[in-house]
């Protein structure tokens, strides 16, 4: 997959270049704004994903168009660089006009953290070195949002924590698509799970596809909203929505071995039958089945040696659910 050469594909880069160089508290990738008046700890991070930048075009229209670091009404507002790491190797890459999703990543996906992360200091790998070094920040956040994109050109969504729903803080967001309850079945623990305490309210966003300006304009209207609704900016959004899509995900399609394949190219929000046959294995291994009645849910479109094991090759939806506010 190319990068887009497009004016926002410009300064996406510039903007990656100067989080790199900042730091807070010692911890690189980090940019602190501070309002001088007492309020939320907010917390943006991008990149978590190396090959996923729109969480950067935020930063960019903050900084650039917003002029951010003087227009914040209150708080604190961090932007924080999640995998710096791999986001180099992402754009050493593109600098290159060389395939970029390899950078997804360094060692390990940094949105399947192993359960024992940030205690087990003999883990060296990258993103969970990471992990660690960004904690205590990520502890500070009353809200957070986390943002990515997809290889398929989907619908963009709002990913809860658990069931839970921060609806007032997503207000104005141009997206209908609720996604709940994934952090609960994915294999080991998304990054999100460790921002604020008890009480914080953070979610994630899949802004579109990675290469695509339009995931960067979601992305930012998402989170110029996320600030306003946090009164923490000037203004309100145009978009309103009332009515949500709601997809409660309550199980995965995990392959055991890499002999299987789907068995079709399975579309997403493709409905499923409990017990229809999901993917079959080349050396005759068990088929793979729909455990109930539902819904797809970023199925995979990689075949044979393509596809990245160790992870979920879809996810498996309760039937959709209308959801009104």
């Amino acid at each position: 997959m190319k990068f887009s050469t497009s004016t926002h594909a410009v300064r996406i880069r510039r903007t990656f270049e100067m989080l790199k160089s900042q730091s807070y508290e010692g911890v690189s990738g980090v940019l602190c704004i501070d309002s001088g008046v007492s309020g939320p700890v907010v917390g943006m991070t991008a990149c978590t994903h190396g090959n996923e930048p729109a969480g950067l075009a935020i930063f960019a229209h903050l900084l650039e168009d917003m002029d951010i670091c003087n227009t914040l009404l209150r708080g604190t507002l961090f932007l924080v660089v999640n995998n710096v790491g791999a986001a180099n190797l992402f754009f050493d890459l593109t600098a290159q006009g060389k395939d970029t999703s390899v950078a997804r990543y360094v060692d390990i996906n940094m949105n399947r953290l192993p359960k024992d992360v940030c205690t087990n200091d003999a883990d060296t790998r990258y993103e969970a070195c990471r992990t660690r070094e960004l904690l205590p920040l990520w502890k500070r956040f009353d809200y957070g949002m986390d943002v990515h994109s997809t290889t398929m050109d989907i619908e963009p969504m709002i990913i809860s924590k658990g069931d839970s729903y921060a609806l007032e803080l997503a207000r104005g967001f141009p997206v209908r698509k609720l996604v709940s309850h994934i952090d609960r079945v994915q294999l080991n623990t998304p990054v999100f799970a460790f921002y604020g305490g008890t009480h914080a309210q953070v979610c994630a966003i899949e802004a579109g596809q990675h290469e695509k300006d339009t995931a960067y304009v979601n992305a930012t209207m998402c989170a110029k909203a996320f600030l306003q609704n946090a009164h923490m900016l000037s203004g309100t959004s145009h978009t309103q929505i009332t009515e949500y899509r709601e997809f409660f995900i309550d199980g995965s399609v995990v392959f055991d071995d890499v002999s299987y394949d789907f068995v079709t190219l399975f579309q997403e929000e493709e409905c499923v039958r409990e017990g229809q046959v999901l993917a079959t294995s080349s050396i005759g291994l068990p088929d793979v089945r729909a455990p109930f009645e539902g819904v797809l849910i970023m199925p995979s479109t990689k075949r044979g040696s393509e596809k990245i094991m160790g992870e979920e090759q879809s996810f498996i939806s309760r039937p959709m659910r209308v959801r009104r506010v």
